[in-house]
């Protein structure tokens, strides 16, 4: 595709390949990033748990043992004794889209039960044992209790990570576990860091065929008991304002959070001798994000017309690409950031927003006002050379 407002080189050009996923948040909701699964524990009945997250195929759990638990008016579900709530298969579009960004969050809004686990027992775990795992979220005696896989741990993800002593009780919690493109991980308890560390370790060792469960390890060793209400992953790290909004929204709909579906795009670029910056950064229709990772706070474009009283916002996050045209690979180094453009129309995208931050993959637009929305984004290398368009995301604010 030919971008006349914006040049584009071909000479050792990026080659994007994003997954563009947008949802409509409010102004002031839970947090805005794309999940790859959610579960919200509304279904009310019945031995599945849907993965309502809209990103691909749905990755819905089986419960195993009913009679071993409730579902809660008003949404949630209750684990009054041992069972195991698991993905009927492998939980690959975790394990592939995590293994690609390096990075991750899961979030869990749960109130565990006032019995005290005898070993760490698992919350959620993605895993196919006691010993073998990619990650794990669990619950030690008076703590929360993380292990997560990478090429400098051993299989079982230790050493671990938990959260300070006495650090929950058997009231409602909301705990978060992120992991940064940097290697940096943390744990929150209701919108407080526990603890942290850093693994510069990649997580080219998780092994795709594990399965995603609730309440057990797979082998129904490490059994967890209390109350499910919401369970998100994510293949980012949610910011400290993501993570404390979403703590201060509590769990949420699934109406707020559903993405479009996510789409693999392959581009590539034409060659261009324009002068005209790459960067959309001097339009006046455009706004630029801070150069802050893990946020994009976005200034508002110049305009003397009065915005009508009713807007809403749309949450995007993209993966980064990882070669470029001729095969080679492309290091995170050597992106210098990304353009998001979006308009009314597919023919004029005559707004844009500009990333500094190539480890930033995330971003919110608000103050839009209602009507359909078309949305690309590129990537843009450290010498300037910027992508084509990665597949459109399409979102109605109304």
């Amino acid at each position: 595709m030919s971008l006349s407002h914006h040049s584009v080189f071909s000479t050792k050009s990026v080659f994007a390949v994003f997954f563009l996923c947008a949802s409509i948040t409010s102004q002031v909701g839970a947090a805005s990033s794309a999940p790859l699964v959610l579960y919200n524990f509304n279904e009310g009945s019945g031995s599945q748990v849907f993965d309502v997250s809209g990103n691909g195929t749905p990755l819905n759990l089986s419960i195993d043992k009913t009679a071993n638990t409730r579902w809660l008016l008003g949404g949630g579900l209750a684990i009054d004794s041992p069972t195991l709530v698991r993905s009927t298969g492998s939980a690959r579009k975790i394990t592939d889209a995590i293994k690609i960004s390096g990075a991750f969050t899961i979030e869990a809004w749960v109130k565990p039960a006032s019995e005290i686990p005898d070993h760490p027992a698992r919350m959620i775990t993605l895993s196919s044992d006691a010993r073998n795992r990619n990650v794990s979220l669990g619950q030690g005696r008076t703590t929360y209790h993380t292990r997560l896989r990478t090429t400098r741990t051993n299989a079982n993800g230790a050493p671990s990570l938990s959260s300070m002593k006495k650090s929950f009780d058997a009231g409602l919690a909301h705990v978060v576990y992120t992991r940064n493109r940097k290697g940096l991980i943390q744990l929150y308890v209701n919108g407080i860091l526990q603890a942290e560390k850093r693994d510069q370790g990649r997580l080219d060792s998780w092994d795709q065929n594990y399965s995603l469960a609730l309440a057990n390890e797979i082998t129904g060793s490490r059994p967890w008991l209390g109350d499910y209400y919401q369970v998100a992953m994510y293949s980012q790290a949610l910011s400290p304002s993501e993570i404390n909004q979403s703590f201060t929204s509590g769990p949420v709909s699934s109406e707020n959070t559903t993405p479009s579906d996510a789409t693999n795009t392959t581009t590539t670029t034409s060659s261009s001798n324009s002068s005209n910056s790459s960067s959309s950064s001097n339009s006046s229709n455009s706004s630029n994000s801070s150069n802050s990772s893990n946020s994009s706070n976005s200034s508002n474009s110049s305009s003397t017309a009065t915005p009508p009283a009713t807007t809403g916002s749309v949450s995007l996050s993209w993966n980064a690409p990882v070669s470029r045209t001729n095969g080679e690979a492309l290091a995170m180094s050597e992106i210098a950031g990304y353009t998001i453009y979006y308009s009314n129309t597919t023919t004029n995208y005559n707004r844009s927003m500009t990333i500094n931050d190539a480890f930033n993959m995330s971003a919110t637009l608000t103050g839009l006002p209602p009507g359909s929305y078309y949305f690309v984004v590129t990537a843009r290398d450290t010498a300037g050379r910027e992508s084509s368009y990665s597949s459109v995301a399409t979102r109605l604010v109304n």
